[in-house]
C-alpha cells in the first residue's frame, strides 16, 4: 500500500514539473493585436442585423496550449454575452498567445449566434 502511495505522489509531482516546466507561462505569452473588418453585409448580401444594423463584433482564438478563449467573455462562440465591439465592421482585440499559431473564429453577438 505504502509503494503504491508514493508511486501516487511521484506521479503527481512529474506531472505538476511537466505542467509548470514544459508550458509557456502567461509571462512567456506575447500581447497579440487581432484586427478585424467586415464588410457591411453577410456573405449572403443580407444585413448583419435588422433595421440593417452592423454587428457586434466578438472573437474567439483556438490554441494548442491555452484552448479556447473568447473576447470580451466566454470559452465557445455560442457563450459570448456581450460584444467587444457592438455595432461596428472595425474592431481590435488583444490576447496573450503563447505563440503565432491560432486560429481565430469571429462571432456576430446577437442571437442567434452566427458567425461572421
Amino acid at each position: 500500500m505504502l509503494k503504491f502511495f508514493w508511486t501516487q505522489i511521484t506521479v503527481v509531482c512529474l506531472l505538476l514539473a511537466i505542467a509548470l516546466l514544459g508550458f509557456p507561462s502567461a509571462a512567456q505569452a506575447d500581447l497579440t493585436t487581432i484586427h478585424v473588418k467586415v464588410e457591411d453585409t453577410k456573405a449572403s448580401g443580407k444585413n448583419w442585423d435588422m433595421l440593417e444594423g452592423a454587428p457586434d463584433i466578438g472573437l474567439c482564438v483556438t490554441h494548442s496550449l491555452m484552448g479556447v478563449v473568447c473576447l470580451p467573455d466566454g470559452d465557445r462562440f455560442t457563450t459570448i454575452s456581450t460584444a467587444e465591439c457592438p455595432n461596428s465592421y472595425d474592431c481590435r482585440f488583444s490576447v496573450d498567445i503563447p505563440d503565432k499559431i491560432f486560429k481565430v473564429t469571429v462571432v456576430d453577438v446577437d442571437l442567434p449566434k452566427t458567425w461572421v
